[in-house]
């Protein structure tokens, strides 16, 4: 499921660096914008991509929930302090960039256990997932059930 996160968040990420960098009457190739978008939002794990100089450019609400910071996604392209403070975030952010290869952190935000994955782009760009770590385990948990009452 990651993976597939990822992949679509790359696609998003590749989709605006190409409408930023593309001429005028280019033919788009591929799904739209609103789609893209509309498959990241029903994603259930939370979202964010940031550009080099730590903009958001894009997030998803599950992503907003799981930082405390209802509405980011309605601000025009808010720096990421705005959006969550904790130093954490910044420097898997500026690790990933570093090191041009997925990070991984566990992390608590508050009630909350989260796992996040940066993975660096082009240019500086790098694509956050967020997870809750106990939705994680609690569906661990129930599929070992069910494999259990299957067995």
């Amino acid at each position: 499921m990651a993976a597939l996160l990822a992949a679509l968040i790359g696609l998003a990420a590749g989709w605006l660096l190409a409408r930023r960098f593309s001429r005028p009457g280019r033919d788009q190739v591929g799904p739209g914008r609103a789609q893209l978008l509309r498959w990241l939002d029903a994603a259930p794990s939370g979202w964010l991509v940031v550009d080099a100089a730590d903009t958001v450019q894009l997030t998803n609400a599950r992503a907003e929930r799981l930082l405390q910071s209802p509405g980011a996604a309605l601000m025009r392209q808010p720096p990421l302090e705005r959006i969550c403070a904790e130093p954490q975030l910044r420097e898997l952010i500026q690790v990933a960039r570093r090191r041009g290869r997925p990070q991984r952190l566990e992390w608590e935000l508050g009630d909350q256990d989260l796992e996040l994955f940066a993975h660096p782009g082009e240019e500086g760009w790098v694509a956050v997932v967020l997870q809750n770590r106990r939705s994680l385990e609690a569906q661990l948990e129930q599929q070992a059930r069910w494999v259990g009452d299957v067995a």
